[in-house]
């Protein structure tokens, strides 16, 4: 076992061991005014530095310290390290000048010459400081974007545009989140086919830009052909059971043959009905770890009889080290990082407390009943009560009869990490998610807001004026909203402090319960509440809406509960401009439905004012005709029978305006009887028979012998005999027309198939509108050119009557069309 014993070591024999299982950079130096190196170990930040081991032996060790850094280096090694296990962070420079970042952690001690020197330890954090930098340049994008966002739009009566932009911003944010992770993320649909990934993982495969992957597949995209069935297993297995799987470790094999590790999450996302929609992949290269882990299984045997000697490596370590021992479940040894972890600096009470307190109890017993060489994920609560995530891997001991005595744990703080993956999915299932319904869609976005932060309550505040009243509308993320005039909220409520800053930066308010608001603000009397946490969000030019978060303890507010405050608050503002949209929606909606109603009105009366003296001139031009013929000459009766032939078809027109009113009024009822479509059918072709051959056109009629359906059959009269002068109609001379039946679906399916001029895709959505004609006139074909445009839509509407429906198909221009009505299948 390892001993707490903190004694001065022999340095030669121990330094051979670290070389050879460490992979940060170890230097051993004098205590003297040069810092010289006495030892030194090869390792890949060594290697970056553009030194070698025997080039800086003897060197001081000030040479590869950046010049920016000279003073804080040399204060520290004087002064610095006199506590036990103290660390800096430095700037490193290499042979090119290059500026490398690395913590510095150092130990003093006695050589076995009675010389002073001190043990250094040097990890490189180049890859966290771009992280740092990343995060706060998003700060500012965020500030851009919500200055940018454009008004959404209802996309059938505006600009869609403009609704594409808004949707983008948005996007915008989540992907901004996932390019400053360290992690490798992918999505796919159900087929599993890619819609999209991150940068990191674009680089990762070999890909110039992460757009250049939609749609493909991992058969387009991978070779190791292995490898592709198992992706497809594993992700078909999640589909599936619709369960995610965590922290699967896995080797995959890259483009130049290199074999990586990796630690994959598979998360099903769901969509509103709570089924499948696609799979969200996150994994991030766990080589180094896991070469690091191997050299030092190889070396376990050396280090069961070298234990004290690791002491210091384990003491400077940034890995969390705790070992168990089985037979009294007691902690035998941690390490300072372990310490840090968990916020605690007494190694006696830890000791006592970290398996029944320290470490969650739904987690406890998973981690007992782990298995060594697997990943173990576990959660424990910190000295603040504050939650977080370890992960590790577990390495067994045995005694001499190799019964399993004891085993240890190499853990490192995943906190961040699980945000971001919990940050990612809990944004794809409210982009999933979201409804028409504004109230719904802001109520999932504070529950959100307040899972991600731990707060006890989010409330979201709009300010409104009406009646020329100042009002303050309050929701919370359990659905309540309550109405205050502004001078009761100003007097009640502590969140109203948050508006008298005229910015939408966050702000942090601590121990509100020692406030005068005590006493007025029944979150803070009902709920105990502490701290505010809040930001105003900038809407156009006014700052009238606050998201803020309450919390029962004093937060301590890290730059990933910014981000989640930022998203959260650039999500509602969206919701707002969609919800004043659809409120300007509804009222054009109104509108237009009234002016509908005034044209139908007007069809209608102006149709009927038409009919009377239409009536008295087709009377007399029939009393002129059948009585005094005899008294005109052959011009006069030729001019009679044009007003004649005129009058009628006049009337067509007059009575499908009527008919198209009293449809879209509602006000048409059918006479549905127990009919024989087929016996209709024929009757319709019997009379139109005449026509197509004048056209030298051949009607060929393919059904069912009797079709029984109930229908109105004066109705059904006008839809054949509708569609099928318009086959006759739009048929060249010498075409083909033909008339199927089918069943399918509990429906009769009547097709009307013509050899005429086709249709285009914008002809058809022209099709069963009201007034919806599609003009030929001169335009070179052979065909008619008549109608009103209101045929098909009266067609249309008589089938919706029927329960029933039409629709068009066609190829193209000269292709033919073939146009479908259907009927539902009564059962005697």
């Amino acid at each position: 076992m390892i001993s707490d014993d903190h004694k001065p070591e022999k340095i030669k024999t121990q330094f051979e061991i670290f070389m050879e299982i460490v992979n940060d950079l170890v230097v051993i130096i004098d205590q003297n005014e040069d810092f010289s190196i006495n030892l030194i170990n090869k390792c890949l930040l060594l290697e970056k530095l553009g030194y070698s081991d025997i080039e800086l032996t003897g060197k001081p060790f000030m040479q590869i310290i950046s010049s920016d850094d000279f003073k804080r280096a040399e204060k520290f090694l004087k002064k610095g390290v006199d506590t036990f296990g103290s660390s800096q962070e430095l700037k490193l420079s290499s042979v090119k000048k290059e500026i490398i970042w690395a913590e510095i952690k150092a130990k003093k001690f006695i050589d076995e010459n009675n010389k002073k020197k001190i043990l250094l330890i040097l990890k490189d954090i180049s890859k966290q400081k771009k992280i740092e930098v990343n995060l706060k340049d998003s700060d500012d994008r965020f500030k851009k974007i919500t200055e940018t966002i454009p008004e959404i739009r209802f996309w059938k009566l505006f600009n869609p545009k403009k609704y594409e932009e808004a949707l983008q911003s948005s996007y915008e944010m989540l992907q901004m989140v996932m390019e400053n992770i360290p992690q490798y993320i992918i999505w796919k649909d159900t087929d599993l086919s890619y819609l999209g990934c991150n940068d990191n993982y674009a680089n990762l495969i070999e890909i110039e830009h992460s757009e250049n992957i939609i749609d493909k597949t991992d058969e387009e995209l991978f070779w190791d052909k292995n490898q592709i069935e198992h992706n497809r297993k594993q992700e078909i297995q999640v589909i599936e059971s619709n369960k995610a799987v965590f922290h699967s470790v896995e080797t995959w094999t890259l483009k130049n043959g290199e074999i990586i590790w990796i630690d994959v999450n598979r998360i099903p996302l769901l969509n509103s009905d709570g089924k499948v929609a696609g799979l969200l992949i996150t994994f991030e290269d766990i080589t180094e770890r896991k070469n690091a882990e191997e050299i030092l299984r190889i070396q376990h045997n050396k280090l069961k009889n070298s234990e004290e000697k690791l002491r210091d490596l384990l003491e400077t370590s940034t890995i969390g080290v705790f070992e168990i021992e089985l037979e009294n479940n007691s902690i035998s040894y941690l390490n300072p990082k372990l310490l840090e972890f968990i916020g605690y600096q007494d190694v006696s009470i830890v000791n006592e407390i970290l398996l029944n307190e320290i470490i969650h109890p739904d987690d406890l017993k998973k981690l007992l009943n782990s298995e060594e060489g697997k990943e173990i994920e576990f959660r424990i609560v910190t000295k603040l009560g504050k939650i977080k995530w370890l992960q590790g891997e577990r390495l067994n001991q045995y005694n001499e009869r190799h019964k399993l005595i004891s085993f240890r744990l190499w853990l490192e703080d995943v906190t961040e990490k699980k945000m971001y993956e919990e940050l990612i999915y809990e944004l794809n299932i409210n982009f999933l998610n979201y409804t028409t319904d504004t109230r719904q869609n802001i109520e999932l976005l504070l529950k959100t807001c307040q899972k991600l932060l731990n707060g006890a309550f989010v409330l979201y505040i709009n300010k409104s004026i009406i009646d020329e009243e100042e009002q303050y509308r309050v929701m919370s993320n359990k659905g309540d909203v309550k109405i205050y005039p502004a001078e009761q909220f100003k007097r009640e409520l502590f969140v109203s402090q948050v508006f008298h800053e005229n910015h939408d930066f966050t702000q942090e308010f601590y121990d509100i319960d020692k406030s005068e608001y005590a006493k007025t603000d029944n979150f803070i009397i009902e709920h105990k509440i502490k701290a505010c946490y809040g930001k105003l969000i900038l809407s156009g030019n006014d700052l009238d809406d606050l998201l803020c978060v309450l919390f029962t303890e004093n937060p301590t507010i890290s730059n990933q509960n910014k981000l989640v405050l930022f998203l959260i608050c650039d999500a509602l503002e969206i919701e707002q401009r969609r919800w004043r949209s659809q409120q300007h929606l509804e009222e054009q909606n109104k509108m237009l439905s009234e002016i509908n109603k005034l044209k139908s009105d007007l069809f209608s009366r102006t149709s009927h004012e038409l009919k009377t003296p239409l009536i008295s001139i087709k009377g007399f031009t029939d009393l002129l005709i059948e009585i005094h013929s005899d008294k005109f000459d052959e011009e006069v009766k030729s001019i009679l029978e044009e007003i004649k032939y005129g009058s009628k078809r006049l009337e067509e027109y007059i009575n499908s305006l009527l008919e198209s009113s009293q449809l879209e009024q509602g006000r048409l009822k059918l006479k549905k009887e127990k009919e024989d479509l087929t016996l209709l059918i024929n009757s319709c072709v019997r009379e139109l028979q005449g026509i197509a051959k004048l056209r030298e056109q051949k009607i060929k009629v393919n059904i069912k012998a009797k079709i029984f359906t109930e229908f109105d059959k004066e109705k059904i009269y006008e839809v054949i005999t509708n569609l099928l002068i318009n086959a006759i109609k739009y048929t060249p001379v010498g075409g083909h027309i033909t008339i199927d039946s089918k069943q399918k679906d509990g429906h009769y399916i009547i097709s009307i198939k013509d050899t005429g001029i086709g249709l285009t895709q914008k002809e058809i959505s022209q099709l069963f509108t009201q007034f919806g004609k599609i003009e030929r006139y001169g335009q070179g074909w052979e065909v008619g050119t008549g109608g009103t445009g209101l045929g098909l839509y009266i067609s249309k509407e008589l089938m919706a009557l029927h329960e029933g429906k039409i629709w068009v198909e066609s190829e193209g221009r000269n292709k033919g069309s073939t146009f479908f009505f259907c009927l539902p299948i009564i059962e005697n």
